[in-house]
């Protein structure tokens, strides 16, 4: 799958995934497999990821407070599908890369990383 487009719009407004935007996102949805269950069934989840989306405000939000309004969400129900698609979209793009990048290096260095040696009686090594 290709990467996500950078930027999404939605409505008059443009997001920008930007490093600050996609670590408040991680923070709320911090293991990849749980990305989509999240998504699709946490209403809490889903109410943050769409504010903070549409926070203008750069760098961490540490408190709720600093959310737009729920009430002042104007978008439609497939505006909001889009934008959780795009946002999930960026989520597991980052969490797959991450991933297949940890897996190259742990296989360039594993000749230099001690190996456990299993025991073969069934005892602790």
């Amino acid at each position: 799958m290709d990467r996500p487009k950078l930027t999404h719009k939605v409505g008059d407004i443009e997001i920008k995934m930007t490093y600050g935007l996609s670590q408040d996102l991680q923070r709320v949805v911090p293991d990849p497999t749980n990305v989509m269950n999240a998504v699709l069934v946490d209403p809490f989840v889903r109410d943050y990821l769409v504010r903070r989306a549409l926070t203008p405000t750069k760098g961490a939000v540490t408190d709720e407070s600093e959310l737009i309004a729920i009430d002042d969400v104007d978008l439609t129900p497939d505006e909001i599908v889009e934008l959780l698609t795009w946002i999930a979209g960026h989520l597991l793009h980052f969490f797959a890369q991450s991933a297949e990048q940890m897996g190259k290096l742990g296989r360039a260095f594993e000749k230099m990383i001690p190996q456990p040696n299993p025991s073969t009686d069934g005892s602790p090594a």
